[in-house]
């Protein structure tokens, strides 16, 4: 199961059909402390640095609302609520951040339906539950 869904300005969300993959990364960069007293040696702050989650969409175009709803947020560079639910009937993941819209392309080829590729990229705080339920 691969749900994503995107709120839009009246608060309600809509889904993105037509989803084939879904490839979610954390990323993390630590901040480093320099100091004499560290003999050269590299030491980096617990907890502390910069930290995102980019998630990376592949599936088949169908000019669905959400399709409308990423169009403008990447035109616009405007902050989306996202929703990102994975998995099965054994286990179930939900990630639930604000997010931007880094990359929409779609690819068209003649006698082929057409497909599209998204990548989004956090902004502040992401929660991640593992054993969610759906909403």
């Amino acid at each position: 199961m691969i749900v994503l869904k995107f709120g839009n300005e009246s608060g309600d969300y809509v889904t993105l059909n037509g989803i084939q993959s879904v490839r979610l990364t954390l990323r993390n960069k630590n901040s480093e402390i320099r100091s004499a007293l560290s003999g050269g040696w590299k030491n980096s702050l617990n907890g502390a640095g910069d930290k995102n989650v980019a998630v990376r969409v592949t599936g088949i175009a169908e000019h669905s609302a959400a399709e409308s709803v990423l169009l403008e947020g990447s035109f616009e560079n405007r902050a989306l609520n996202c929703t990102l639910l994975l998995g099965s009937n054994i286990w179930r993941t939900k990630v639930t951040m604000t997010c931007f819209v880094e990359l929409y392309e779609w690819h068209y080829e003649v006698g082929n339906l057409g497909t599209f590729n998204v990548a989004l990229i956090s902004s502040g705080l992401v929660h991640y539950y593992q054993n969610a339920k759906d909403d």
